[in-house]
């Protein structure tokens, strides 16, 4: 493996985490956002606050359709596997 394949697949990780940062801290964001408040605003006119309530209304805490966080994971596992060398104690 040269360099710079060893640093694309650096690179590459890092990128992935990234991802995965910003989608549990959407993740994140919904499950703690106060309802109330958001139908306040919703009500106000706010028109991200009524996004954000039908965002919370199909938001199901025991399967999420969509889960981005699972794939760019094992993304970032094919690629760190291939870019880390590994001894597994063999020759």
């Amino acid at each position: 493996m040269s360099a710079v394949e060893a640093w694309l697949g650096v690179l590459a990780v890092f990128v992935l985490t990234a991802g995965t940062g910003y989608f549990v801290a959407q993740e994140f964001a919904y499950v703690s956002a106060d309802r109330l408040a958001l139908a306040r605003e919703a009500d106000a006119g706010d028109r991200k606050a009524a996004r954000a309530l039908k965002v919370l209304a199909r938001l199901s805490f025991e399967r999420i359709r969509h889960r981005p966080v699972e794939a760019i994971s094992l993304a970032r596992g094919c690629c760190a596997a291939c870019v880390v060398p590994v001894d597994w104690g063999g020759e």
